[in-house]
């Protein structure tokens, strides 16, 4: 039989805060304590403020909560140090504790001991990851407390829906005397389900995407507006824009949030021939990158029209979506171009809805 050790860990995020806080879960988490000078009976959701003291070295004063097993996130006996923010304090408790005896803990080793000490399912520690990593509040929304999920609820009534219609067409197989099979019924049923679990899947693909998120690049020929729309995207001056040719260089990235979802957005250098080491460099980080986006913007100037240059980049995009932008529409004259486009201004922000609306129809969004 495996032997559960005790683990420990720091649950709050790396880098300077205010506090830190540390976990430790297993049979021994209490007597742990007393290796930091601690050497008390402990009661069950309390809270203690002591001085951690480790071979007569004070370490800090901590803020000690107490929770006993099986009434715990893990099911087990844990503790919780609240500690000064920053890396010292928190990682010399650590050390301490794992010259103690005890083991640091794994990726998620928390929620694994909860789900297999029964504390939640396993819907419900899939939850916890998403709501971890969700970039947005929709997304966050979609993963709320394990028992008010509603992604759980919605999987259980589908459940309860499919017993209930297996039930009845094996009741009616053996009991026919008594139970009228009912073939409009069973078919209505099936239906129902089979719509149920199509609308899961789409409301389920919000907790996908927060943990595959699409990528956006932004790209096209020299000077054709890419960082201007970025910034205009972005509401914030964060590409440097330029009329100079070439001014983007390297790939400069931002997370946005398009209807709910979030979604990693890239500003990259143009494409030009050219014999600038830098430049070159920039546009091989592009096709690099390009290999991996979900959706391309290509812009083009609408002042110049779409030309035969423009024609030959567009062409090197052949494997991905793509979103043609005319640019600068502030400037231009209408007038019909060879290829289709949205026109807008990255200036003035006219059109940038309407693109907007054509990212979510790409990405799928707005199902």
């Amino acid at each position: 039989m495996e032997k559960i050790d005790t683990i420990v860990s720091l649950i709050t995020g790396q880098g300077k805060s205010a506090v830190s806080v540390i976990r430790l879960s297993g049979a021994d988490a209490f007597n742990m304590l007393r290796n930091l000078g601690i050497d008390f009976s402990l009661e069950h959701h309390r809270i203690y403020v002591k001085d951690l003291i480790y071979k007569g070295k004070m370490l800090d004063k901590g803020v000690i909560s107490v929770f006993q097993s099986p009434n715990s996130y893990t099911g087990e006996n844990v503790v919780e140090i609240s500690v000064h923010g920053g890396s010292i304090s928190s990682k010399r408790i650590i050390s301490a504790l794992i010259e103690s005896g005890c083991r640091h803990a794994e990726r998620g080793e928390f929620t694994r001991r909860s789900f297999l000490n029964g504390k939640m399912g396993l819907l419900e520690a899939e939850s916890v990851l998403m709501k971890v990593n969700a970039l947005t509040e929709d997304v966050f929304d979609s993963t709320v407390d394990s028992k008010s999920n509603q992604f759980i609820k919605h999987v259980k009534s589908i459940r309860e829906k499919i017993i209930d219609l297996k039930s009845f067409i094996q009741s009616s197989i053996d009991f026919p005397d008594d139970i009228d099979y009912d073939k409009k019924r069973v078919t209505k049923d099936i239906d129902a389900i089979i719509d149920s679990i199509d609308s899961l899947y789409k409301k389920s693909q919000k907790g996908y995407v927060s943990n595959n998120h699409p990528l956006i690049v932004l790209t096209g020929c020299t000077n054709t507006g890419k960082s201007t729309l970025f910034n205009r995207i972005l509401k914030m001056e964060r590409a440097i824009v330029s009329e100079e040719e070439g001014t983007t260089r390297d790939i400069i990235s931002e997370w946005i949030d398009i209807n709910g979802h979030p979604v990693k957005i890239v500003d990259t250098a143009g494409v030009r021939e050219t014999k600038s080491f830098v430049e070159k460099k920039g546009m091989e980080k592009l096709f690099d990158i390009l290999k991996s986006a979900s959706l391309a913007v290509f812009l083009f100037d609408l002042e110049k029209g779409f030309t035969k240059e423009d024609e030959i980049t567009l062409n090197k995009l052949k494997n991905i979506p793509v979103i043609v932008v005319g640019n600068k529409s502030d400037k231009a004259q209408t007038k019909k171009e060879k290829i289709k486009h949205l026109r807008i201004s990255a200036i003035t922000g006219d059109g940038i809805k309407d693109l907007e609306d054509m990212i979510i129809l790409k990405l799928h969004f707005n199902e």
